[in-house]
């Protein structure tokens, strides 16, 4: 089945994300210039309109460009750091993007904070799961063990997550609706409805 020119290439913002972020950190000889094909295509309006096994490498590379420009422009640096937190794990700004998120938390001790991060979005600082060989933690840091580590109390580590969870849960869930927003109106989503 062929798809129809004026088809979007992402059905998910979530798949847009991932491939994009994927997509932008592939390294390829004799490429064309990105950021020229991305203003050309924008001053003609042309949108997404093929599927990602159609697309040549420079193409793929323009097209996540033209997604992760679209975050750029779309939301706040905080809001930009928790999608790459999200979906940009093994992306080159994943560990600026935990500082960056960090930062929001002056109240907290950024140790503390690191640690939170790592058990909200089970990685750590560099993207990797957590399980990679060490034995003193399981997948991610639990609040008994952050707690043990910032020398407070669990009641304190369980409020200290809760507040902070909430916080960039609110904040994910905002930033993405701006973002399916602009996507489709920029014709690279298109979120099917369900019957």
């Amino acid at each position: 089945m062929q798809k129809k020119e004026d088809e979007p290439l992402f059905m998910s913002l979530q798949h847009a994300l991932i491939w994009s972020f994927v997509e932008a950190e592939k390294q390829f000889t004799g490429y064309s210039n990105t950021a020229s094909i991305i203003r050309h295509c924008k001053q003609k309006g042309a949108g997404a309109s093929t599927s990602p096994d159609d697309l040549s490498p420079q193409e793929k590379k323009t097209q996540a460009m033209w997604v992760l420009d679209t975050v750029r422009t779309a939301l706040n640096e905080f809001e930009q750091a928790l999608i790459v937190l999200k979906y940009g794990q093994g992306s080159i700004n994943f560990a600026d993007a935990f500082v960056q998120v960090g930062l929001e938390y002056p109240k907290y001790e950024a140790h503390v904070v690191d640690l939170i991060l790592c058990n909200i979005f089970q990685f750590d600082q560099t993207g990797r799961k957590w399980n990679h060989g060490s034995r003193g933690w399981q997948d991610y840091p639990t609040v008994t063990q952050i707690a043990d580590v910032a020398g407070m109390s669990r009641k304190t580590a369980t409020r200290w997550v809760g507040e902070i969870q909430k916080d960039i849960h609110g904040a994910l869930f905002a930033a993405e609706l701006v973002l399916k927003f602009e996507l489709e109106r920029r014709l690279i989503l298109k979120i099917k409805a369900v019957a």
